[in-house]
């Protein structure tokens, strides 16, 4: 009689292939859990309000549980280590199991179930994320998985936010946050509520705020929050206004705003702190953030564009001259159109020289100087416009000189730094509209278009409403941006923004007294 010789690995693999097709069988057919609307994505249904089931999520790769190496890939013919954390035992349950309690330093490193363990570690955080996306989970069933279902009210978060366990439910989170983001990105209709409107404050706060820690967008946040008209198949209109403030999760928005990281929006101005400052009129006109921005605009306007519109005059002039001096082309007017170059390049020059005088002055003192030195004038104004993509038309030189008068208390055709700064104030603290500010809204968008590219996006544009609106910006950016908002737009141009504040400050000046509009003969003292 043969008999035959199972091997160990013989034993193993069928095991494991048991173990698997009851694994996956069981996550098949296992409803999934809550009540509320998880992940959306296009392989799968939606977990309804009501409660209704989803189809199971065959995307298991979202999360990341890290590349096996081949030592990891050997483990993954345990049985035991696949069934434990598909059960998700605790290290505490495992390390017994292992026969490894008990055991410290060199006694447990140097155990030969000492890698089975290292492994489970490893696996266990990525492999919960993972189930718990694949069953659809949304943030608060993960909250309640977590053990947090006592802590009900905001006030009890700072109990948590230090322990690994909110510190998982912060990486589900911040996961489910970009995988609807990519959804909105490409193109597809999101469902009315993202975050659970459940009975606890005390998620709902934390969700919020590790949406603002991560610098997600606010047009983002509103959809989060459900804050969308009816659903309609290829638009995506968010609330305003009324509507919005109307919201039951309008105070979540709100926190939203206030908790937006700086660290995540760059050097973007400190809105909140300025308009916090003017209210309580403590006699500071700008806040810090404010006061470096202003500089550097005033500089990229009264210093840096006149100086490359110089070096781009004298470079095209450097080509003229060259076709000239050509012999073929020598004649009596050509030499005297030489000389005429000759002139204007050594006038150029001269010019290019007390700039370049100007830094070497800033690099010998160790202080800026262009503040006290220089001005912002119209040709400055007309070159920066042109960068920006604006189309200037025939009438736009007399149109800036009368911009600049506006603003120009000394008189003189040109603005310098305190007159830019006190115009700033001035516009900043106007809630009427009376006062000029074309030069305060082009300052706040150099302010975000930092390279001058002639586009910001529309969260930045909505920050210069609120600096100049205050409460009123959910109604202003409906009047200036609406449709750029129902076609889903992320950004907006200059010409686009030049265009709607200029129309709407015309708007309120209509409002007030018609002799209200300002001019060269209504110019305050």
């Amino acid at each position: 009689m043969r008999i035959s010789v199972v091997t160990d690995k013989s034993v193993q693999a069928l095991l494991v292939a048991i173990f698997s097709f009851f694994a996956s069988t069981g996550a098949e057919n296992e409803p999934a859990k809550g009540s509320t609307l998880a992940l959306p994505l296009p392989s799968r249904s939606i977990v309804g309000r009501d409660g209704a089931p989803g189809r199971s999520l065959r995307a298991g790769n979202a999360i990341d549980t890290e590349d096996e190496s081949t030592e990891d890939r050997a483990f993954l013919t345990n049985v035991k280590v696949r069934w434990w954390l598909e059960a998700e035992k605790s290290d505490d349950y495992v390390k017994k199991a292992l026969k490894l309690d008990g055991l410290k330093g060199e006694a447990l490193t140097t155990n030969k179930n000492y890698k089975a363990f290292r492994y489970f570690v490893k696996k266990a955080e990525g492999y919960r994320l993972s189930k718990w996306y694949r069953h659809e989970y949304n943030t608060y069933q993960a909250w309640k998985e977590m053990g947090f279902v006592k802590i009900t009210k905001a006030s009890d978060l700072d109990k948590i936010r230090n322990t690994d366990q909110f510190r998982v439910y912060k990486r589900y989170v911040n996961t489910l946050d970009s995988q609807l983001l990519w959804r909105l990105e490409q193109g597809m209709n999101p469902p009315a509520v993202f975050v659970t409107r459940g009975p606890s404050e005390a998620e709902l706060t934390a969700r919020t705020e590790i949406m603002a820690e991560a610098g997600r967008s606010v047009a983002y946040a509103k959809v989060a929050l459900g804050m969308r008209e009816a659903p309609h198949p290829n638009k995506l209109k968010l609330l305003y206004g009324p509507a919005l403030e109307a919201h039951e999760d309008f105070k979540f928005f709100k926190l939203f705003l206030k908790n937006k990281a700086p660290a995540i929006q760059g050097e973007l101005s400190n809105i909140e702190k300025a308009v916090m400052m003017h209210t309580k009129g403590n006699g500071a006109d700008t806040s810090v953030e404010e006061q470096v921005q202003l500089r550097r605009v005033f500089r990229l306007l009264a210093f840096d564009t006149p100086f490359q519109r110089l070096d781009h005059k004298l470079e095209k002039l450097s080509e003229k001259m060259q076709g000239i001096k050509s012999p073929e082309r020598q004649s009596s007017r050509q030499r005297y159109t030489l000389s005429e170059h000759d002139t204007k390049c050594d006038h150029y020059m001269k010019e290019k020289l007390k700039y370049l005088a100007t830094l070497q002055d800033e690099v010998n003192l160790g202080r800026e100087l262009v503040t006290s030195k220089y001005q912002i004038n119209t040709k400055a104004l007309m070159t920066i416009y042109e960068q920006l993509g604006y189309p200037l038309s025939g009438q736009e030189k007399s149109r800036l000189e009368e911009v600049i008068w506006q603003v120009n208390d000394n008189l003189d055709g040109a603005i310098s730094f305190d007159e830019f700064v006190n115009s700033y104030v001035r516009s900043r603290n106007d809630r009427s509209g009376l006062e000029p500010s074309e030069i305060f809204f082009l300052t706040c968008f150099l302010m975000f278009d930092k390279e001058s590219c002639g586009r910001i996006s529309l969260d930045d544009a909505m920050g210069i409403l609120y600096l100049k609106y205050g409460e009123a910006m959910e109604r202003e950016m409906e009047i200036h941006f609406g449709k750029l908002l129902d076609e889903g737009a992320h950004f907006v141009t200059f010409t686009e923004f030049h265009e709607a504040t200029t129309k709407r400050l015309g708007e309120l000046i209509d409002q007030q007294a018609p002799f209200a509009r300002p001019n060269k003969f209504s110019k305050k003292l």
